[in-house]
Protein backbone atom coordinates (compact mmCIF):
# COMPACT_ATOMS: atom_id res chain seq x y z
CA UNK A 1 0.00 0.00 0.00
CA UNK A 2 2.69 1.96 0.88
CA UNK A 3 4.40 1.13 -2.34
CA UNK A 4 1.82 2.25 -4.60
CA UNK A 5 1.05 5.82 -2.54
CA UNK A 6 4.61 6.54 -3.41
CA UNK A 7 4.00 5.28 -7.00
CA UNK A 8 1.30 7.82 -7.34
CA UNK A 9 2.81 10.64 -6.21
CA UNK A 10 5.60 10.26 -8.38
CA UNK A 11 3.91 10.02 -11.11
CA UNK A 12 1.63 13.13 -10.01
CA UNK A 13 4.72 14.36 -9.60
CA UNK A 14 5.64 13.56 -13.31
CA UNK A 15 2.90 14.93 -14.35
CA UNK A 16 2.94 18.25 -13.03
CA UNK A 17 6.44 18.28 -14.42
CA UNK A 18 5.71 17.67 -17.79
CA UNK A 19 2.40 20.15 -17.88
CA UNK A 20 5.45 22.93 -16.50
CA UNK A 21 7.51 21.69 -19.61
CA UNK A 22 4.39 22.15 -21.63
CA UNK A 23 3.76 25.25 -20.67
CA UNK A 24 6.88 26.68 -20.42
CA UNK A 25 7.72 25.25 -24.30
CA UNK A 26 4.28 27.39 -24.57
CA UNK A 27 5.40 30.14 -23.30
CA UNK A 28 8.94 30.10 -24.96
CA UNK A 29 7.31 29.39 -28.71
CA UNK A 30 4.77 32.56 -28.10
CA UNK A 31 7.57 34.43 -26.86
CA UNK A 32 9.52 33.51 -30.30
CA UNK A 33 6.64 34.63 -32.54
CA UNK A 34 5.96 37.30 -30.57
CA UNK A 35 9.78 38.14 -31.40
CA UNK A 36 9.81 37.36 -34.76
CA UNK A 37 6.69 39.23 -35.44
CA UNK A 38 8.07 42.37 -34.39
CA UNK A 39 11.24 41.70 -36.17
CA UNK A 40 9.52 41.25 -39.30
CA UNK A 41 7.58 44.69 -38.60
CA UNK A 42 10.81 46.27 -37.67
CA UNK A 43 12.85 45.01 -41.11
CA UNK A 44 9.37 46.05 -43.31
CA UNK A 45 9.42 49.52 -41.54
CA UNK A 46 13.28 49.63 -42.23
CA UNK A 47 12.72 48.19 -46.29
CA UNK A 48 10.12 51.10 -46.44
CA UNK A 49 12.56 54.03 -44.62
CA UNK A 50 15.04 52.35 -47.54
CA UNK A 51 12.89 52.68 -50.39
CA UNK A 52 11.70 56.32 -49.18
CA UNK A 53 15.97 57.39 -48.72
CA UNK A 54 16.50 55.89 -52.30
CA UNK A 55 13.25 57.73 -53.23
CA UNK A 56 14.60 60.49 -51.66
CA UNK A 57 18.50 60.64 -52.87
CA UNK A 58 16.84 60.33 -57.02
CA UNK A 59 14.79 63.90 -56.00
CA UNK A 60 18.05 65.19 -54.45
CA UNK A 61 19.97 63.58 -57.69
CA UNK A 62 17.51 65.36 -60.19
CA UNK A 63 17.67 68.57 -58.31
CA UNK A 64 20.60 68.88 -58.26
CA UNK A 65 21.34 67.95 -62.24
CA UNK A 66 18.14 70.88 -62.08
CA UNK A 67 20.67 73.44 -60.19
CA UNK A 68 23.52 72.49 -62.16
CA UNK A 69 21.85 73.66 -65.35
CA UNK A 70 20.18 76.38 -63.50
CA UNK A 71 23.94 77.88 -62.34
CA UNK A 72 25.14 76.88 -66.18
CA UNK A 73 22.29 79.04 -67.50
CA UNK A 74 23.15 82.00 -65.01
CA UNK A 75 26.39 81.82 -65.62
CA UNK A 76 25.57 82.30 -69.77
CA UNK A 77 23.20 85.03 -68.66
CA UNK A 78 26.11 86.73 -66.72
CA UNK A 79 28.24 86.82 -69.83
CA UNK A 80 25.58 88.22 -72.29
CA UNK A 81 24.72 90.68 -69.06
CA UNK A 82 28.78 91.82 -69.00
CA UNK A 83 29.05 92.09 -72.55
CA UNK A 84 25.44 94.12 -72.60
CA UNK A 85 27.06 96.02 -69.66
CA UNK A 86 30.23 96.68 -71.79
CA UNK A 87 28.13 97.86 -74.37
CA UNK A 88 26.64 100.68 -72.44
CA UNK A 89 29.77 101.67 -71.33
CA UNK A 90 31.19 102.08 -74.43
CA UNK A 91 27.67 103.99 -75.69
CA UNK A 92 27.83 106.08 -72.76
CA UNK A 93 31.68 107.26 -73.58
CA UNK A 94 30.73 108.24 -76.87
CA UNK A 95 30.00 111.59 -77.94
CA UNK A 96 26.53 112.32 -77.59
CA UNK A 97 26.10 114.27 -80.76
CA UNK A 98 29.15 114.87 -82.79
CA UNK A 99 31.30 117.62 -83.58
CA UNK A 100 34.58 117.86 -85.88
CA UNK A 101 35.58 120.54 -88.54
CA UNK A 102 38.34 120.43 -91.20
CA UNK A 103 39.01 123.66 -93.58
CA UNK A 104 42.12 124.67 -95.54
CA UNK A 105 43.31 127.76 -97.31
CA UNK A 106 41.80 128.43 -100.67
CA UNK A 107 44.72 131.21 -101.82
CA UNK A 108 47.86 132.31 -101.03
CA UNK A 109 48.21 135.59 -99.00
CA UNK A 110 49.67 137.89 -96.31
CA UNK A 111 47.70 137.36 -93.14
CA UNK A 112 47.78 140.33 -90.96
CA UNK A 113 50.52 139.97 -88.01
CA UNK A 114 48.92 139.00 -84.30
CA UNK A 115 45.54 138.03 -86.19
CA UNK A 116 43.41 135.16 -86.55
CA UNK A 117 43.48 133.13 -89.58
CA UNK A 118 40.81 132.29 -91.60
CA UNK A 119 40.60 129.17 -93.04
CA UNK A 120 37.80 129.72 -95.82
CA UNK A 121 37.74 126.80 -97.51
CA UNK A 122 35.12 124.46 -95.45
CA UNK A 123 35.11 120.59 -95.95
CA UNK A 124 33.45 119.64 -92.97
CA UNK A 125 31.81 121.26 -90.28
CA UNK A 126 29.96 118.52 -88.11
CA UNK A 127 27.38 120.54 -85.77
CA UNK A 128 28.61 123.55 -86.94
CA UNK A 129 30.61 124.57 -84.47
CA UNK A 130 33.50 126.15 -86.86
CA UNK A 131 32.88 129.83 -88.12
CA UNK A 132 34.70 130.44 -91.23
CA UNK A 133 34.12 133.76 -91.22
CA UNK A 134 35.94 134.21 -87.74
CA UNK A 135 38.09 130.88 -87.64
CA UNK A 136 37.05 130.38 -84.70
CA UNK A 137 35.61 126.78 -83.00
CA UNK A 138 33.35 126.66 -80.47
CA UNK A 139 33.56 123.92 -77.94
CA UNK A 140 29.73 122.47 -77.68
CA UNK A 141 30.34 120.99 -74.55
CA UNK A 142 32.90 119.83 -71.91
CA UNK A 143 35.36 117.24 -73.00
CA UNK A 144 38.78 116.33 -74.36
CA UNK A 145 39.80 117.94 -78.41
CA UNK A 146 42.04 116.79 -80.74
CA UNK A 147 43.51 119.84 -83.17
CA UNK A 148 45.75 119.78 -85.78
CA UNK A 149 47.04 122.49 -88.00
CA UNK A 150 49.77 122.15 -91.31
CA UNK A 151 50.54 125.47 -92.79
CA UNK A 152 53.18 125.86 -95.71
CA UNK A 153 55.06 129.05 -97.11
CA UNK A 154 56.75 129.43 -100.27
CA UNK A 155 60.54 130.38 -101.73
CA UNK A 156 61.47 133.39 -99.61
CA UNK A 157 58.82 133.73 -97.59
CA UNK A 158 57.90 132.18 -93.99
CA UNK A 159 54.70 131.78 -91.92
CA UNK A 160 54.71 131.16 -88.13
CA UNK A 161 51.20 130.12 -86.41
CA UNK A 162 50.39 129.20 -83.21
CA UNK A 163 47.26 127.28 -81.88
CA UNK A 164 45.34 129.36 -79.16
CA UNK A 165 42.82 127.96 -76.74
CA UNK A 166 40.53 131.43 -75.69
CA UNK A 167 43.34 133.55 -74.56
CA UNK A 168 46.18 131.19 -74.04
CA UNK A 169 48.69 130.46 -76.46
CA UNK A 170 49.57 126.75 -76.92
CA UNK A 171 51.82 125.38 -79.57
CA UNK A 172 53.71 126.65 -82.63
CA UNK A 173 54.39 125.57 -85.92
CA UNK A 174 56.77 127.16 -88.76
CA UNK A 175 57.18 126.70 -92.14
CA UNK A 176 59.67 128.49 -94.65
CA UNK A 177 60.42 127.58 -98.51
CA UNK A 178 58.19 125.12 -99.73
CA UNK A 179 58.49 123.21 -96.47
CA UNK A 180 55.01 122.45 -94.36
CA UNK A 181 54.74 122.16 -90.82
CA UNK A 182 52.10 120.19 -88.85
CA UNK A 183 51.07 120.53 -84.99
CA UNK A 184 48.65 118.33 -83.19
CA UNK A 185 47.17 118.94 -80.17
CA UNK A 186 44.41 117.72 -77.46
CA UNK A 187 42.66 119.83 -75.09
CA UNK A 188 40.25 119.95 -72.31
CA UNK A 189 37.46 122.39 -73.12
CA UNK A 190 34.64 123.98 -71.71
CA UNK A 191 31.10 124.91 -73.41
CA UNK A 192 31.77 127.85 -74.51
CA UNK A 193 36.07 127.64 -75.13
CA UNK A 194 37.48 129.00 -78.30
CA UNK A 195 39.95 127.37 -80.07
CA UNK A 196 41.95 129.21 -83.03
CA UNK A 197 44.86 129.77 -85.19
CA UNK A 198 46.72 132.89 -84.60
CA UNK A 199 49.53 134.43 -86.90
CA UNK A 200 52.99 135.01 -84.45
CA UNK A 201 55.98 136.71 -84.25
CA UNK A 202 56.66 138.08 -87.89
CA UNK A 203 56.62 135.32 -90.68
CA UNK A 204 53.43 135.78 -92.10
CA UNK A 205 52.92 134.61 -95.81
CA UNK A 206 50.96 131.53 -95.82
CA UNK A 207 50.55 129.54 -99.11
CA UNK A 208 47.88 127.45 -101.25
CA UNK A 209 47.38 126.83 -105.16
CA UNK A 210 44.59 126.46 -106.92
CA UNK A 211 42.93 122.80 -106.11
CA UNK A 212 45.98 122.12 -103.84
CA UNK A 213 45.39 123.08 -100.68
CA UNK A 214 48.40 123.05 -98.39
CA UNK A 215 47.27 124.86 -95.41
CA UNK A 216 44.59 123.43 -92.96
CA UNK A 217 43.20 123.26 -90.24
CA UNK A 218 40.87 120.67 -88.02
CA UNK A 219 39.65 119.50 -84.88
CA UNK A 220 36.86 117.16 -83.42
CA UNK A 221 35.56 116.06 -79.91
CA UNK A 222 36.94 113.25 -78.94
CA UNK A 223 35.17 112.35 -75.40
CA UNK A 224 32.66 114.17 -73.50
CA UNK A 225 33.05 115.02 -70.04
CA UNK A 226 29.50 113.65 -67.93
Amino acid sequence: MENYLVVLILSVFVLLGALYVTKVEQTIIKIKDELLKQAQIELESTKTELKSTRNELQQVKVELESTKREVKQVKVEWESTKKEVKQVQIELNRPKSASGFSASISKSKHVVRGGIIRFDKVWSNIGNNYDQFSGVYTAPRDGAYHFSCTVMSHRNNAIRVNLWKNHSKTVAVYSSSYYGGTLNMVLDLKRGDRVYIKQGHVENYIYAEPDYYFSMFSGFLIQVHE
